[in-house]
């Protein structure tokens, strides 16, 4: 059984203490992991878990060390959803398409990656920053704007208004911009990522030299 709160929890502190023990040091607890950090104003926060809250802080990125300040999330267990619809001539929904990404239980980072996070979503959610300044700045955006290109597209054939269309985005935006503020898998894969960029290298390429590929259909 997945044991997650209702709504996020996010805890922020310097690293003071982590490991295995029996649950709050109870005698008669079963043994789990723990991660000490002491809050601002000198509290001591002991948070528990279990083998997953283990193995957030072995796989994290950043690998917070002891006296360094961190960050440590409980996401709800809700899954990140981006739902597409199309709709027929009417405007009634005639199929349903939905990417669910489970999310993280636990995430474990120096508080700098949390830092970094925030700044990348609000780079997301402002839709009048060109997309070219955005990915220089959070490389790992790469992949929420190929998922707002997939829901562009998809909204200019299933959804009649423009309005419609707009709101649908704004929608999917804010989506992908949460995703990336809680350090959640966004819904496409690393290897989806690489072969979108390969494909706009070889179409960019034919663009610059068309002659190439007449050339290279003709042989």
């Amino acid at each position: 059984m997945d044991d997650r709160p209702s709504s996020d929890r996010f805890y922020v502190g310097r690293l003071i203490d982590y490991g295995r023990s029996r649950h709050e040091h109870h005698s008669n607890g079963q043994e789990a992991f723990y991660v000490k950090i002491l809050e601002d104003g000198g509290h001591q926060r002991t948070i528990w878990g279990g083998g997953s809250l283990q193995a957030a802080f072995q796989k994290s990125k950043t690998q917070p060390q002891l006296n360094e300040l961190v960050g440590v999330r409980e996401n709800k267990i809700d899954p990140t959803s981006v739902v597409y619809r199309a709709r027929n001539g009417d405007g009634q929904v005639a199929a349903e398409r939905r990417l669910e990404t489970p999310k993280p239980h636990w995430v474990v980072e120096r508080l700098a990656f949390f830092d970094e996070r925030a700044a990348a979503a609000k780079a997301l959610r402002d839709a009048s920053l060109p997309r070219r300044d955005a990915v220089l700045a959070h490389r790992d955006l790469i992949g929420a704007y190929m998922v707002l290109d997939e829901g562009a597209r998809h909204a200019a054939e299933t959804i009649k208004t423009p309005e419609g269309q707009a709101r649908y985005l704004q929608l999917l935006r804010e989506t992908l911009a949460r995703t990336v503020e809680r350090a959640a898998p966004l819904p496409i894969t690393e290897e989806q990522i690489k072969a979108k960029l390969s494909e706009r290298r070889a179409e960019a390429e034919r663009s610059r030299n068309p002659g190439a590929a007449r050339d290279g259909h003709t042989r």
